[in-house]
């Protein structure tokens, strides 16, 4: 069963005295995918705030997830520009799934001005953070790029994001909004191994 892990992660989260306001650079670590498990955002601690998404990718935890080797030219319908996506453990693992993305799912992409540069001018992030996609509100987005952050929250026209869930809508639905293998639900590329 997938979520049969949940119940004794949660035991084991309470008897450590998770309290640590800087727990948001947690990563996937721990959790075995393959035997089932299903992991969340919340027992994984990823970041859902902007000063939590900022303070994470600082400490470059994503850079431990499956990337890609170096920024690319941007594909399909993306207005990112130059990018290198670095998917979760989660996000990679499922790719083969023909359902909706697990909760957890997360990707993080640096944001390039071109794609021989070395440096990101920005960041996109997102993780799927209820087992429904709800149009888009099942997930978190996060954005900053040279004007800044332009998206922070879960798909509504006052943090920003809603114009994430406009584009991200039709991942997969056909042939122009289909950039890789496994894009669907609000996930256009997803990394693997």
């Amino acid at each position: 069963m997938r979520h049969a892990w949940l119940s004794g992660w949660i035991a084991i989260v309470g008897l450590c005295g998770c309290g640590d306001d800087n727990a948001a650079h947690v990563m996937d670590s721990g959790v075995d995918t393959d035997a089932g498990d299903t992991p969340d955002a919340s027992s994984l601690g990823l970041p859902i705030t902007a000063a939590e998404v900022e303070t994470w990718i600082a400490s470059g935890d994503y850079l431990d997830w499956v990337c890609e080797a170096a920024p690319r030219p941007m594909r399909g319908p993306s207005p990112h520009g130059a990018v290198r996506v670095c998917s979760n453990r989660v996000l990679s693992t499922y790719v083969q799934e023909p359902d909706d993305w697990l909760r957890g799912s997360a990707a993080v992409k640096e944001l390039y001005a071109s794609a021989t540069d070395t440096e990101p001018v920005g960041y996109s992030y997102y993780v799927k953070v209820d087992d429904q996609s709800a149009n888009g509100a099942g997930w978190y987005w996060y954005e900053r790029g040279a004007a800044g952050v332009t998206a922070d929250g879960r798909g509504s026209a006052s943090d920003g994001s809603a114009s994430c869930v406009a584009c991200h809508s039709v991942a997969g639905s056909d042939e122009a909004h289909t950039t890789s293998a496994g894009s669907r639900d609000f996930v256009y590329t997803a990394i693997t191994r």
